[in-house]
């Protein structure tokens, strides 16, 4: 078949399977591999890159428990969850593979993901995808590994793959930031898949989740550079980023919390001082962001390295620190529906040798 525009998902082919496709407009030329009518599936096949594929809803939001990763000050391997449903303090659910900091996290609909990190003591990045189960309190296993060990990056997660992207790779390795965007397929456990890149180097910002993109927002590039700036990557569809937009607030080392129509950053470092607004944006518009009417509780402490995660109703920021390493054990959680300043709801279990950490990976269920 040829044509002046691509294939859609509801383009149904009538020689099914195997059909091909030219744009006759750009030169790309795709394949059919699933002829479902109206959810078809077409890969490009040709020199250029992107397939079209149907729509996979987003199992970001939980229901249940948010749980907090990991941690710095001192560095922890431990798995801590605390209940969407009733507030209270976060109890110990299981463990990492090793202690972490920095690590980074997703999920599936029934089990969260570990990627990466670095362990500390000996300091080295590592580039394991790890899983634990939800509904049990089983420690994490090793099932994958990342193309590239490091620390730092942005995630995000539809109901088959997960997605780790951009990230840092500091001593004592060579100190290096990426633009990667890595992919793995949960029923498979095999390892990721370099599928694209961001705009740029970048890692250290705000991870926001809506049902067909992830997006980059703050944190740093080359040499530290603070941004402002809003990337997005495709979860239906393979390829590199695009500039979408800026945050108010021109920080890293903050938190992403999403609801299925906004995504929320919230507090981090802007050079010497942290701070603890938040900032919205639109995921129908792709704009830049808007100041939340609301912030952070603001406790001493609470706004550098912050983990989240995001029910159906609420978003909740725990731990962190302050830009001179005394760790936090707070729980807030603020509204998507009534903006206003957030609730401190609960506390972390004490982590032996200090009060609350910082540095730590987020999901929920």
């Amino acid at each position: 078949t040829k044509s002046a525009s691509d294939p859609v998902v509801t383009t149904n082919p009538s020689g099914g399977v195997g059909t091909l496709w030219v744009n006759t407009t750009t030169g790309e030329t795709y394949c059919c591999t699933d002829a479902t009518a109206g959810a078809n599936v077409w890969k490009n096949v040709g020199a250029g890159s992107g397939d079209i594929n149907p729509s996979v809803p987003s199992t970001w939001q939980g229901t249940n428990y948010g749980y907090m990763i990991g941690g710095y000050a001192p560095t922890t391997d431990r798995i801590y969850r605390y209940s969407f449903t009733s507030d209270g303090n976060a109890t110990d659910h299981a463990n990492a593979f090793t202690t972490l900091l920095n690590p980074m996290a997703c999920r599936s609909e029934t089990y969260g993901y570990i990627l990466g990190g670095r362990t500390a003591p000996p300091e080295v990045y590592v580039d394991h995808v790890t899983k634990f189960l939800f509904a049990s309190s089983n420690n994490a296993t090793d099932v994958a590994n990342l193309t590239q060990a490091r620390g730092m990056g942005f995630t995000s997660s539809n109901a088959t793959h997960g997605y780790c992207v951009g990230g840092y790779v500091g001593a004592p390795a060579p100190s290096n930031h990426w633009n990667i965007i890595d992919k793995h397929d949960f029923s498979a456990g095999t390892n990721s898949t370099d599928v694209g890149d961001l705009t740029s180097v970048w890692s250290s910002g705000c991870s926001l989740v809506s049902s067909t993109y992830g997006y980059a927002a703050g944190g740093s590039k080359t040499s530290w550079a603070q941004t402002a700036d809003i990337d997005k990557w495709s979860m239906v569809s393979d390829g590199n980023g695009t500039d979408v937009g800026d945050l108010v607030h021109n920080h890293y080392y903050g938190a992403g919390v999403s609801s299925e129509t906004y995504g929320y950053a919230c507090a981090g470092k802007n050079g010497s001082p942290v701070i603890h607004d938040i900032d919205k944006m639109s995921f129908a518009s792709d704009s830049s962001a808007t100041a939340y009417s609301g912030t952070l509780t603001g406790a001493p402490g609470h706004a550098v390295g912050v983990s989240a995660s995001s029910s159906s109703t609420h978003g909740y920021c725990t731990g962190g620190g302050t830009s001179a390493g005394v760790s936090s054990n707070i729980i807030d959680k603020f509204s998507y529906s009534s903006e206003g300043n957030a609730s401190d709801v609960g506390d972390l279990p004490d982590v032996p040798g200090s009060v609350g950490t910082q540095y730590t990976a987020g999901t929920q269920y």
